[in-house]
């Protein structure tokens, strides 16, 4: 029998709000909002205008120069310890406004952290290397070495023949193996190169494992897995376990975040912690950027706290110290939502946005890290960087074809005209409803041209900067190039990622640079990404113009159109004759 009031079991506040709406004009929404990967946040309850959009649209408007060397930050955070170059982008990409008086607390953890490194060790003292000063274990616990160091045991090889479908093999109290279920353990997040490395033949130094338990206990959880335990030398047993880390990472009740940086710092302010997350070395590497994307709740353990993500991002949103500054931390808000918001943002988006300056040991992890975010499994142990790449674009089938615009080391024939690599590449990612045909010979579309008239001048990169360290770890060359291009000015050198074998004949080709028709600029009112292409003597079979992609350039032109060049209409791109 039904009630005789319907709405006695309603909460009052929400009945007295609908009573007071009833029969009043709807409140208008704001406009559709194009700051993907944010999603909107309302000022209020009443006023449903969005809080990000005026921020992203007062960062695109605002005169976004590049701090140089001299910035006083830059400077402040240069002579603590911190890589200049790093600061430089941070403060600059991410936008935070920032001087070195509210940023004492990130200033005096650089201080720490070169201190914790240089820590002499008491004579008499047993250390590891998992646990010697430098390490993520030091950075935490300090000088304390009470009791002896000694490795744990794993025993990785005897639990797989009593493996438990949908489980992951985790480690307890003492070395102990448990299958753990969903949201039964901590999976943990770190760089090789802080002291946890290994593998599970090496097992784990009992001060590491003690600590991991401690921080698991904060979240009423008793198993941890991390990858130097959990991943065996052996290599049928190694490779089941780096195909399964999607499984691991989406299965863990969280994932914490141990950077010797973050455990160096102690108080701050949610703007500077966050600011002291992307200059971290955690922010540097390909595969924890795998595992902050695969991750439902990702933690960040600082010296004297744990923050959630999310709480992070709502502090970034709501709570900026300045109004008249917070439009400045635009970019923070959106690569702290791009890690946080898997259900907002395509998987191609969020890499795309997340992968500036990542780097990786292995050049053929620069593929390998990227496939579980795609749900792939990597082929073997003889699979090249180029081959894991190009089993990514055929798995994004017509998506691919927004890779043609990045800039970075670029793919041999015929895939030439997309990336080597995803991890590490810049410039323009083309918006979901403008994919190009892709067919088997090329890529076909519609570009503004730029006629090179005249390479001025060519010299390798002097300083060690990210892109000559990319180059090297890909096998492919980064030059600074001086071009005279017809119908406008070069403002400055552009930046030419390229291939050995395609650099010599650079010289006696007609040369074009390319760019996608109307992707205006991405980043600065200077600087845009180019094709660096030839053109074929001979036309397609289509009758289309054919051109072949021998590098990829970053650079400044005005030629007085605003930056449009000439539009050649659709033709091939790095397509072969039939």
């Amino acid at each position: 029998m039904s009630p005789t009031n319907p709405f006695e079991d309603w909460d009052p506040a929400l009945l007295a709000a609908l009573s007071v709406a009833v029969g009043r004009e709807p409140i208008k929404l704001a406009p559709t909002c194009d700051h993907a990967p944010v999603t909107c946040v309302w000022k209020s309850q009443q006023d449903h205008s969005c809080r990000i959009q005026p921020l992203r649209d007062a960062w695109q408007k605002a005169d976004q120069t590049y701090p140089s060397h001299d910035n006083p930050l830059v400077l402040a955070l240069d002579d603590a310890g911190c890589d200049p170059y790093r600061a430089r982008m941070v403060i600059s990409q991410e936008g935070y406004g920032m001087i070195p008086t509210s940023s004492d607390s990130l200033i005096r953890a650089y201080r720490r952290l070169g201190y914790s490194i240089r820590h002499p060790v008491l004579v008499g003292t047993q250390v590891c290397d998992q646990c010697r000063p430098g390490t993520n274990t030091f950075a935490l616990q300090g000088s304390s070495y009470e009791g002896s160091c000694h490795f744990v045991p794993v025993s990785i090889a005897s639990n797989i023949d009593v493996a438990e479908e949908g489980k992951v093999l985790c480690i307890g109290a003492g070395g102990e193996l448990r299958w753990c279920g969903k949201d039964e353990f901590m999976a943990v997040s770190h760089v090789w190169e802080h002291g946890w490395q290994g593998d599970s033949e090496k097992g784990l130094c009992i001060r590491t494992l003690d600590l991991l338990l401690l921080v698991a206990s904060l979240f009423g959880l008793e198993w941890v897995w991390i990858d130097i335990a959990m991943i065996s030398r052996e290599p049928i047993s190694r490779s089941l376990a780096i195909n399964s880390m999607n499984f691991v990472y989406t299965s863990s009740k969280v994932t914490v975040v141990f950077d010797r940086l973050l455990m160096s710092m102690d108080e701050g302010s949610d703007r500077e912690r966050v600011m002291a997350v992307f200059l971290t070395d955690w922010m540097t590497r390909v595969w924890t950027m795998q595992e902050a994307l695969l991750s439902k709740d990702l933690v960040f353990l600082f010296g004297d706290s744990h923050l959630h993500g999310h709480e992070l991002k709502w502090s970034m949103i709501h709570n900026a110290p300045l109004p008249d500054l917070h439009w400045q931390q635009w970019t923070a808000i959106r690569s702290l939502c791009t890690i946080l918001e898997g259900n907002v943002t395509p998987m191609l988006d969020r890499i795309y946005t997340l992968s500036k300056e990542r780097l990786t040991t292995k050049k053929e992890d620069m593929s390998r890290a990227v496939f579980p975010l795609f749900e792939l499994e990597w082929p073997g142990r003889a699979t090249t960087l180029e081959e894991g790449q190009a089993k990514i674009l055929q798995h994004l089938d017509t998506r691919a074809a927004r890779l043609a615009p990045l800039h970075g080391p670029i793919m041999p024939q015929p895939w030439s005209w997309a990336p080597l690599v995803l991890a590490g590449a810049s410039g323009f990612l083309q918006p979901q409803g403008d994919e190009r045909p892709l067919y088997p010979d090329g890529l076909r579309g519609r570009w503004a041209a730029w006629r090179i008239l005249k390479v001025l001048g060519k010299a390798d990169l002097g300083r060690d900067g990210y892109s000559t360290q990319l180059a090297r770890l890909t096998g492919t060359c980064y030059d600074t190039v001086t071009f005279q291009v017809e119908g406008a000015s070069l403002i400055f050198g552009a930046g030419v990622f390229s291939r050995p074998e395609n650099t010599c004949p650079w010289r006696g080709q007609e040369l074009f640079l390319l760019r996608a028709h109307n992707t205006g600029t991405p980043r600065t009112k200077e600087l845009d990404y180019y094709d660096l292409v030839v053109k074929d003597s001979s036309p397609h079979s289509s009758g289309m113009e054919l051109y072949h992609r021998v590098g990829s350039a970053m650079g400044g032109l005005n030629d007085g159109t605003g930056g449009q060049g000439l539009d050649v209409g659709d033709l091939y791109l790095d397509g072969y004759m039939n």
